[in-house]
Parts: structure tokens; sequence; C-alpha cells
């Protein structure tokens, strides 16, 4: 995890949460993201807890990119391309 990675005066400066159930995560995301019906929402963030992360962020970069009317497969092509494609901090140094 990436708290750990950082120093005490620099984590003094955030506020961390951790998530333990991955009900809570798909809750989260449902009250964040208005714009897409509530079981697309839940289709993301559970696809993104099981391949991606739990980062909120992610769940709320693929909800960007979709459309209500997008179908599940739809949605499924996007977490897939995310996982794919993605960035992270390790690369970027």
């Amino acid at each position: 995890m990436l708290v750990e990675r950082l120093s005490k005066p620099r984590l003094s400066r955030f506020t961390v949460f951790e998530i333990p159930e991955h009900m809570e995560f798909e809750t989260i995301s449902v009250r964040l993201i208005k714009k897409l019906h509530q079981n697309a929402v839940i289709q993301i963030a559970s696809s993104v807890s099981k391949t991606c992360s739990r980062d909120i962020k992610d769940v709320i970069k693929i909800a960007k990119l979709c459309n209500p009317s997008d179908t599940e497969e739809d949605i499924n092509r996007l977490v897939s391309i995310h996982h794919k494609y993605r960035k992270t901090g390790r690369e970027y140094n």
C-alpha cells in the first residue's frame, strides 16, 4: 500500500480511509456518481476492485467515459482497457 511509503510528516497532511468491505466501496461509488444508473456504477466498482485497485478515482475515471445507455459489455470493455493501459505512480518516476 502506498501509505506505508510516505513519511509520517507527509502522511499527516492527508486523511487516510481504509474501506474494509467490498460492499462499502460500491456504496461510496454510488453516492459519488450520479450520472449513471446505480447498477452500472455497482458494476464498475465491482470490476475495478476485482481487476485494478480499490481506488475510487479509478471508478470515477471509468464512469466519466460511460454513457447512461452503455450496456454491460461496454462497461466491461472500458474497465479492461483502463486496467490494461493505466499507468501507476512507479512508471512516472
